[in-house]
């Protein structure tokens, strides 16, 4: 009898419903207290998890704003916690569509597993990010484009881009998969039933399928498709999902900027589903339209005064320099590293190889961090005196390599008025140049080409033959035809050479607001159609910002004639673009 009490206790101890229970508390400054369950816990304690600790969430921003050095470990325990709570509020507004989306008789169980997947998902959504987060990724895109990556690099690069995965998404993909095998082989270990194997293994395959994308894989699972897209939302949506939720809220507060008053609670609160035609769509109540627009307001201000502050990507710029010129270099580098480290790769791109990570992390305790770029950066200063000190001296000293010549967009758009206006264009907005730039980045690199060569036919084939690559982006290719124009311009004007370098970012607004919807009195419509404010800010983060920056200190006046220069130039491409049709042909 005592055995079967035991055994009975046992049961209870191991089911899947209580592995859900709460089994510790994390204090955060901005959700006060986050309740972590059993399977999370053992989540958290995986190297590949920790190794966020050492990964600052704002990159090279704390150079800037010296509190940003927040980890990506901290923001993803957040947007796990807000992901379950965006879920509750779908459960407690939309029980019809719940019900409807698990119909089974164990729907108890299996929302409870929907649950678990939802808030893993989003505690695992950053766990493929590199040193320094975004910059080293960009870093290594530059040197795929440049053909500077071994072989192995480049499939990976070839792999994330068959899947549509960013670098880090697809890294992501890989690491979540590796850590919620060793997850679900540690509960085989200590003998929990198969039952409750089978769900947690169910929902771990949804969180690899939402992770890695993995739509066709969905059929058959233990959720149904249309569930699993709810999921996808929840974790990265085009504005309403746990990671912007939590990571304006938690970089305003650790930048000290007062562009995050966002009202968590009270926004997820509202949240519901409904449903358009067969397809679930999110939606809030007219209650919530004002916590909404600070939202929208918060995300656009943080990118335009925070994340893309003109010395954050100067620093940026510098860091992917150096990394450059590190890998150039990497054989005479790697003799005075290896006293530090016992064994590094033949070639230095392979340092960010994932499974070099994977096996540095999990096996020899040597986290591929900040702190292990650091060190890199430090004895690559020493072997290469020369060709990296200034970008080394930028990042380990903040002594700038880049003097910013536009540094903000208003600096900018006051030059274009003062030419628009000079050359009897007045019917022309500042902004309209702006918006259109923003408009030819969308286009692919030949068709920028095309515009190049009709606005400045003169000289076109040798900016073809410099700015032609086949890998070069949208981006790269404006960005390297400007700046050989502009560096002709400047000469023939200033009777000097001045090294620019011209910064253009991705645009800060969503391309489309993905369907988010109002609803009032069970009528649903476009939010874009009902806030002005959400449809201007929408409309102000199309542009890009363009930041241009010189390699040497330059007098105010050539500052000056500088910018008047490149609004000249985005003028005549401006021009170029009206008269020969709006889109590139």
């Amino acid at each position: 009898m005592l055995n079967k009490e035991c055994e009975d206790m046992r049961k209870e101890e191991t089911s899947f419903e209580n592995l859900l229970k709460t089994r510790t508390y994390i204090k955060d400054p901005v959700h006060k207290l986050i309740p972590i369950n059993f399977v999370e816990y053992k989540i958290l304690q995986h190297p590949l998890m920790l190794r966020l600790h050492g990964i600052k969430q704002l990159g090279f921003t704390y150079l800037v704003y010296p509190q940003a050095k927040h980890s990506r470990f901290e923001h993803s325990l957040g947007a796990m916690h807000v992901a379950g709570m965006i879920w509750t509020s779908f459960m407690n507004n939309s029980p019809g569509i719940i019900s409807e989306l698990f119909p089974t008789s164990s729907s108890r169980k299996d929302q409870s597993a929907f649950y678990l997947a939802t808030r893993i998902s989003a505690l695992l959504h950053d766990v493929g990010h590199l040193p320094y987060s975004h910059v080293t990724e960009s870093a290594l895109e530059t040197a795929y484009e440049n053909g500077e990556l071994p072989e192995e690099m480049n499939e990976i690069f070839e792999k994330a881009e068959k899947r549509k995965l960013k670098l880090h998404e697809y890294y992501g993909c890989i690491f979540s998969e590796k850590l919620l095998k060793d997850i679900l082989t540690g509960f085989k270990k200590e003998e929990f039933p198969k039952q409750t194997i089978k769900m947690l293994s169910e929902a771990f395959k949804s969180v690899k399928a939402v992770l890695c994308r993995d739509d066709d894989t969905i059929e058959g699972r233990l959720f149904k498709k249309e569930a699993h897209n709810i999921m996808k939302q929840i974790i990265s949506g085009e504005i309403i999902d746990a990671d912007k939720i939590d990571y304006l809220v938690r970089d305003a507060y650790n930048t000290g900027a007062t562009f995050g008053a966002i009202d968590i609670e009270r926004l997820i609160s509202g949240l519901m589903l409904y449903d358009e035609g067969g397809k679930v769509k999110i939606s809030i109540p007219t209650k919530i339209i004002s916590n909404l627009e600070d939202l929208f307001y918060a995300r656009y201000m943080m990118y335009k005064w925070v994340y893309l502050h003109h010395k954050v990507i100067s620093l940026e710029l510098s860091y992917i320099n150096a990394l450059q010129t590190i890998g150039r270099n990497w054989s005479k580098n790697k003799k005075k590293i290896l006293k530090v480290f016992g064994h590094l790769p033949n070639n230095f791109w392979e340092l960010f190889h994932p499974e070099y990570i994977y096996k540095s992390t999990t096996k020899f305790c040597l986290r591929i961090d900040d702190s292990f770029i650091d060190i890199i950066l430090r004895y690559s200063l020493s072997a290469n005196a020369n060709s990296i000190a200034e970008d080394v001296n930028a990042l380990l000293n903040r002594k700038a390599k880049f003097n910013s010549i536009i540094k903000r967009e208003e600096d900018l758009l006051v030059e274009l008025f003062e030419v628009l206006s000079s050359e009897n264009e007045k019917r022309i907005k500042p902004i309209d140049v702006l918006e259109k730039t923003g408009e030819l980045l969308q286009s692919s690199s030949v068709e920028i080409l095309d515009v190049v060569k009709k606005t400045w036919p003169e000289g076109f084939e040798k900016l073809n033959e410099e700015c032609g690559k086949v890998k070069n982006s949208s981006y790269d290719t404006l960005k390297c035809c400007l700046e050989k124009i502009l560096g002709e311009k400047i000469n023939k004007k200033l009777k000097k050479d001045i090294e620019l370098t011209l910064y253009f970012s991705q645009r800060i607004s969503p391309k489309s607001l993905g369907g988010l919807s109002l609803m009032s009195d069970g009528k649903a419509l476009p939010i874009e159609h009902v806030s002005s404010i959400i449809s201007q800010i929408n409309r102000a983060g199309q542009h890009p910002m363009i930041f241009l920056y010189s390699k040497e200190k330059i007098g105010k006046s050539e500052e000056s004639s500088i910018r008047r220069i490149l609004a000249e130039a985005l003028i005549e491409l401006y021009l170029s673009l009206r008269k020969n049709g709006s889109k590139p042909s």
